[in-house]
């Protein structure tokens, strides 16, 4: 069996990170815009977390 070599493992590990960071921004980008449709159709009313409603 082959090993790779240390450039290989260099390369996979950058390119994980990429995907990662990539993937996280997108999430995200995705979360901001839904919460910002939600709030302008009214669909869900936000609360900020960790305050409880006295109402």
């Amino acid at each position: 069996m082959m090993t790779p070599d240390r450039a290989d493992l260099w390369f996979l590990n950058k390119m994980d990170g990429f995907l990662h960071n990539a993937l996280s921004v997108r999430l995200s980008i995705m979360e901001l815009s839904a919460s910002k449709f939600a709030r302008r159709t009214g669909a869900v009313k936000f609360e900020r977390r960790g305050v409880e409603n006295d109402e």
